[in-house]
């Protein structure tokens, strides 16, 4: 038994040599004389010699056991299934390892199901749908997860794995999801059918992973995204391409902050069809795709499918002359690595359709309504230098006043930055609309994805001026949102402060009816009566705690004690859940100017004495609401002249800082002669800051 040089096995050896095992401890590739079985790890250093010398190894009969793992590889190499070590002989040796990470729950004892085994998996699924030897659906379950663990990594020149799945697929044909929205009880039931859901994986790896020349045309694109009219005119078209792209600074935790930057072409990739993409030299793995497809949420989580899980395609530059395409078809986008400076520079796309494209500013009116509102791609864009729409091209097709759209789309979004303090925002913001989203209603992010339900009343500028829409303005205002600024609890609470603005001042509505006043109070009044746990403060509570500072001052305060963060030294960004509350209370303090520190602390902030010390320079908050109606707040004395009166007569004097309850305080002495109380002596106080005087002698 050999263990191999470096690989960090050694401590195998006593355990081998009491199974009666002779052990080589340091073998390498070289020398494999006297060996049966070599005990070797994936992530090695072996040139293509040792691979050679393995494998000759193994064709001659002898044993070979690779442990190893290739996830923390995979963070700064690609290509799992060639490049890590470890893989290069896997066509051989039937070995493989993935990027994936599991958990050590593998039991030795228990003798693993036969369909455990790829091979068997494959042999399996083939006889199910082949040679109508149909799986239990319990087998049928092992073998999909079984192959749903390779599909996704083994590469398709692995011709012994997917050779019979081609077939297979190729047989049965192509799998076609009926489109649906989101209420619709149609489309694909995940788990159903688990050889149906094996081979919707083999589908999605050949989409993803054939040659533009290889690809089908995938007959499910005519349910989602949509046919290319067959008369549609192919063309070929240069453009310019702004290759100077920030991004955003990753502190934008919801907003997908760092990916590329999608640049529009106008054009369309007909389904299965080859488009040729010329880039400059200097373009050549710079770190640029091109993307051929725009609703690039991955489905595989859902239940219930309404299309195909992947549906875009993503081509790494390489070459300054690129074949690229999509089973399904799809708008062709250039992608931009968040950070670029590559100027601009100009690109050809040749045998693509022309899409319906709005560009505020750019686009002659005149020309939208004759010409390109008709082009014959089934996908739009209606964009500005500040939001881009991406939507069902029969949507826009009567979308006579784009350039009121836009104003009023740019408006909304100058609002929303201005709001959260960042100017200028450095990334045009993007909404897709699809048949069906990864979470939620819609979700933030860069696209933000929205249902395609949304898209009648977003493109309708009449609709928006007098309804708004909430969940618009909540996903923007995700991607506003900054994490040291956002407190625990406030993932849904500091996106809606854009929801609120918007609806309020842009629409003149409510818009949501949690912030109707009754609600706010029955709320309220819940949360204070059980204590103003801060561990129950979250979404609505946490939002009327910014609402009461917002009605007071308006919004300037909160947007000045967020902008205060963007520019923080790392030494001061606070951590920890006791940190992040106590800095906000300081910063909306003092962009306020009034001490909030007793006015947070009633809502069940974690404050320190140190916040509490900080912020007494600035006047209390003595009108916030609270007082008298949820919160009993302390009176606070300061600068108290004497506690203990000694003499036959005294003056005492104080400062009242804050006042607390709405009765007339009062204040308690003692004889020291009789031991007896004397009467309750009444003092007259303003709120806030005030000066007390008595004085007080033996009687």
């Amino acid at each position: 038994m050999g263990l191999a040089y470096g690989a960090g096995y050694d401590d195998f050896e006593d355990e081998l040599q009491g199974e009666g095992h002779t052990v080589h401890l340091s073998v390498t590739p070289a020398d494999l004389s006297g060996i049966d079985c070599l005990l070797d790890e994936f992530w090695n250093g072996h040139d293509d010699q040792d691979n050679l010398n393995l494998i000759d190894f193994m064709l001659d009969g002898g044993g070979l056991i690779m442990g190893g793992h290739a996830w923390y590889w995979s963070y700064s190499n690609s290509d799992v299934s060639h490049n890590y070590p470890g893989n290069k002989i896997a066509k051989t040796t039937g070995l493989f390892v993935s990027h994936a990470w599991g958990y050590n729950t593998v039991d030795f004892r228990v003798v693993p199901h036969e369909l455990t085994r790829p091979q068997a998996a494959i042999e399996a699924i083939r006889a199910d749908r082949i040679d109508n030897q149909t799986l239990s659906v319990e087998d049928a379950a092992i073998a999909d997860a079984t192959l749903s663990s390779c599909t996704g990594v083994v590469a398709l020149d692995f011709d012994g794995f997917w050779g019979p799945l081609r077939e297979t697929v190729n047989v049965t044909g192509w799998t076609v999801i009926q489109y649906g929205t989101l209420w619709q009880n149609v489309g694909h039931n995940l788990g159903e059918d688990p050889v149906a859901d094996t081979l919707l994986r083999v589908e999605a790896a050949l989409t993803q992973g054939l040659a533009a020349s290889e690809l089908p045309v995938h007959p499910s694109h005519v349910e989602f995204p949509g046919e290319v009219p067959a008369n549609a005119t192919r063309i070929s078209r240069t453009m310019s391409i702004d290759g100077n792209q920030s991004g955003l600074p990753s502190n934008f935790g919801y907003s997908q902050a760092r990916s590329h930057v999608r640049m529009t072409t106008g054009l369309y990739a007909a389904p299965g069809e080859v488009v040729t993409v010329t880039l400059p030299a200097e373009v050549v793995d710079s770190g640029t795709y091109v993307l051929v497809g725009a609703h690039s949420d991955s489905l595989w989580g859902k239940s219930q499918l309404h299309r195909h899980p992947q549906i875009v395609r993503w081509w790494y530059v390489d070459e300054d002359t690129m074949e690229v395409g999509n089973a399904f078809g799809g708008p062709i986008y250039i992608g931009i690595q968040a950070g670029s400076i590559l100027g601009d520079f100009d690109i050809t796309v040749s045998n693509a359709v022309k899409a319906p494209r709005y560009i505020h500013g750019e686009t002659d009116v005149f020309q939208w309504l004759q010409q390109y509102r008709h082009d014959p791609a089934p996908w739009a864009e209606i964009g500005s230098d500040q939001f881009i729409l991406t939507v069902p091209s029969h949507e826009i097709r009567d979308l006579d006043n784009p350039q009121d759209l836009m104003d009023w789309w740019d408006q909304a979004l100058g609002m929303e930055h201005e709001l959260y303090g960042y100017t200028p925002w450095p990334r045009v913001e993007r909404a897709v609309f699809d048949a069906q989203i990864s979470a939620g209603w819609m979700h933030s992010g860069y696209p933000f994805m929205a249902h395609d339900l949304s898209v009648a009343g977003v493109v309708n500028v009449s609709y928006m001026s007098e309804n708004g829409d909430w969940g618009m303005f909540h996903e923007l205002g995700h991607n506003h949102q900054w994490m040291p600024s956002t407190l625990p609890g406030t993932t849904e609470t500091g996106c809606n402060f854009a929801s609120v603005y918007l609806m309020e001042d842009l629409v003149g509505v409510e818009g949501h009816g949690a912030v109707d006043p009754v609600q706010r109070a029955s709320r309220m009044r819940a949360y204070f009566d059980d204590g103003s746990n801060i561990s129950n403060w979250s979404v609505w509570i946490a939002l009327d705690t910014y609402l009461i500072i917002k009605e007071e001052w308006g919004w300037d305060p909160i947007t000045e004690a967020l902008s205060v963060y963007y520019t923080l030294p790392s030494a001061e960004v606070p951590v920890g859940d006791t940190e992040e509350f106590n800095a906000w209370v300081l910063h909306v303090s003092n962009a306020t100017g009034y001490n909030l520190a007793p006015y947070h602390a009633a809502w069940g902030f974690p404050l320190t004495q140190a916040t509490f010390d900080a912020l007494e320079h600035l006047p209390v908050w003595v009108e916030d609401p609270l007082r008298g109606e949820y919160h009993a707040y302390d009176a606070i004395l300061r600068n108290l002249s004497t506690a203990n009166v000694t003499s036959s007569t005294a003056d005492v004097t104080w400062d009242v800082y804050d006042n607390g309850p709405e009765h007339i305080p009062y204040c308690l002495l003692r004889s020291d002669r009789h031991g007896q109380q004397l009467p309750a002596l009444a003092i007259q106080r303003q709120r806030g800051y005030a000066t007390g005087r008595f004085r007080c002698g033996r009687d």
